[in-house]
């Protein structure tokens, strides 16, 4: 799936879904590399960086994904290398 933030959804065609997130605070990591690997930066994000960090993913929807995948300029599709950043959305374990 593929994201943009809009301003009303009212105009958007029928196919598109529409998914709120709401303002939440989110760690970011940054990928090296091709994003084919990009699932070796999520696994170490939540199997090993989450579980040591004091914090958990927030969901606070049940439809939100349970991270975002942010393509910047840097990014070239063609060769599937640039900058691209992983954000999940996180809470203090404690936090209820």
């Amino acid at each position: 799936m593929e994201g943009v933030e809009v301003s009303r959804t009212a105009d958007l065609p029928n196919e598109f879904s529409v998914v709120s997130i709401p303002a939440q605070k989110h760690a970011v990591f940054s990928h090296q590399g091709h994003v084919s690997e990009l699932h070796k930066t999520c696994e170490a994000i939540f199997g090993e960086w989450l579980p040591a960090s004091g914090y958990e993913v927030a969901r606070e929807r049940r439809e939100a994904p349970d991270f975002l995948e942010r393509y910047g300029e840097g990014f070239d599709p063609r060769t599937g290398i640039g900058e691209t950043e992983v954000l999940i959305a996180i809470k203090d374990r404690n936090e209820k």
